[in-house]
């Protein structure tokens, strides 16, 4: 066979490393968000809701450093630790918002949606409604401030 000519595996070689190359840039994006958007979330989400943070932040750095371990061997562990630092952020907020979710009653998504609603129509962002099925990015906040602002007293004159 001509060395110029590509073989069937050569070609495959290029599909595959086109595949990786994607799949990289995919979870190199997630990192760059989850450090930069989901890092700081961990502190209110541990504030707020305390027990399913530490339950599913737990679950998650030891089930995603197993899965890195599994798939980058052992042998590098700066990069499983990345690969921790990288994706349990995004994860757990995730998870957690989504756990309120199924937890909160109807009363509490009303609350959180009406000051959604407020939110969404000074920032001219898309109005959330009851029946989704997934909760929308910011409604831990919402959430709490529903309560806060249930809880408030206002001074005596």
């Amino acid at each position: 066979m001509n060395a110029a000519t590509p073989n069937l595996l050569e070609g495959a070689g290029g599909l595959f490393g086109l595949f990786l190359t994607l799949i990289l840039l995919a979870l190199l994006w997630v990192a760059l968000l989850s450090l930069t958007r989901d890092l700081w979330r961990i502190v209110f989400l541990y504030e707020t809701r305390r027990a399913p943070t530490l339950g599913f932040g737990s679950a998650i750095a030891i089930g995603v450093y197993i899965l890195a371990g599994i798939t980058l061997g052992a042998k590098h562990y700066v990069a499983m630790m990345f690969t921790v630092a990288a994706l349990g952020p995004w994860l757990l907020v995730k998870s957690v918002s989504l756990y309120a979710w199924w937890r909160d009653g109807p009363e509490v998504r009303q609350a959180a949606m009406e000051i959604r609603s407020v939110e969404a129509a000074r920032m001219r962002e898309t109005l959330p409604r009851i029946d989704q099925k997934l909760p929308w990015r910011g409604y831990l906040f919402d959430v709490e401030r529903a309560v806060r602002r249930g809880r408030y007293e206002p001074p005596p004159i």
